[in-house]
């Protein structure tokens, strides 16, 4: 049997600190949408609120802190994007 052709994913676009950095900004989303909704859920009134109310100015606080600290590491000449994804001779072969 062939040995099977691996495809590029969206975490081949990531060198292994963007990984890190990608995990850590979502792993802050989960905790602070945690806290934030278990801090406003019981100030507000009974009712029906849609989640999107929560959901929106964490995931944008936490897409901001991702392109601030992904611009600040690549500053600093750590690169967090692969530039060569296509090309990556890590595609060619799964059992490298």
């Amino acid at each position: 049997m062939p040995p099977r052709q691996r495809h590029p994913g969206p975490a081949d676009w990531f060198t292994p600190v963007g990984i890190l950095l990608l995990a850590a900004t979502i792993i802050g989303f989960v905790v602070v949408f945690y806290f934030f909704f278990m801090g406003t859920i019981f100030i507000l009134p009974p009712g029906r609120y849609l989640v999107v109310m929560w959901v929106a100015p964490v995931a944008i606080v936490a897409l901001v802190f991702f392109l601030i600290a992904a611009l600040v590491l690549e500053k600093c000449g750590i690169p967090i994007f692969r530039r060569n994804r296509i090309h990556d001779e890590s595609f060619d072969d799964v059992d490298r």
